[in-house]
């Protein structure tokens, strides 16, 4: 998904320049006496070159915007500036969203690149996250390729709908260090999708009642 933005990006950028290039071409070569020396070329380049470089604004920033930073940056940050929950805390970011946050995880809002939110409970391993998307309009469309590309990005990564909830998946990964399982769940705004990700060491015995937790925070994950 972050590649596909980027390549979008890049091909308006290209495209636009290419445009430009060839209005100046027209402009200057002999060989088109319809558009040689004629301002409304010169005029043309010019509003291509705008556009270049409106496109490459925009690149820019879809590009800063889908980062996701290193999770050395992210402990770390964690660890300087993240607080604890007393108790169950129903959160609400500054980017408009809300979800609960249960007692004992140390949480941090970070709004770096995609990352918007990161939590840990330390003892239990569970972590949430919060990343975002933009979707230029087709919330439902973005959706289902971040759902798809979870799903081809891990071949050991298998999913299941939750009933109830939308788009929202359980999903059980097996990972190098053991079993993890987790729900994903979505909400948006005008601008972005924003992803929830709940995810657990899966505990033998104990997996029904993590499901039962993890559904309790995407029930809660709102705009």
């Amino acid at each position: 998904m972050l590649m596909a933005l980027i390549r979008a990006g890049f091909l308006s950028v290209v495209g636009s320049l290419f445009m430009a290039i060839y209005m100046v071409i027209l402009y200057r070569s002999p060989k088109y006496p319809r558009t040689h020396r004629k301002r409304w070329v010169i005029a043309g380049a010019g509003v291509w070159l705008l556009l270049t470089g409106m496109h490459t604004v925009d690149a820019v920033k879809s590009y800063r915007e889908t980062m996701v930073p290193k999770p050395d940056t992210i402990i770390a940050a964690l660890a300087d500036d993240g607080l604890t929950a007393p108790g169950d805390l129903r959160y609400t970011a500054e980017r408009g969203y809300t979800l609960l946050i249960p007692e004992g995880f140390r949480y941090l809002e970070m709004n770096q690149g995609s990352m918007c939110l990161y939590a840990v409970h330390a003892a239990d391993r569970t972590t949430i996250t919060v990343t975002r998307i933009p979707h230029r309009g087709k919330p439902a469309k973005v959706i289902d390729q971040m759902r798809e590309s979870a799903v081809k990005s891990y071949p050991d990564f298998t999913v299941a709908p939750v009933d109830g909830l939308g788009d929202a998946i359980y999903f059980t990964r097996t990972a190098g260090r053991g079993e993890v399982i987790g729900i994903m769940a979505f909400s948006s705004d005008r601008r972005y999708v924003f992803l929830l990700t709940v995810a657990s060491p899966s505990v033998t015995g104990e997996n029904e009642a993590r499901r039962q937790w993890q559904t309790t925070i995407a029930e809660s994950f709102t705009m």
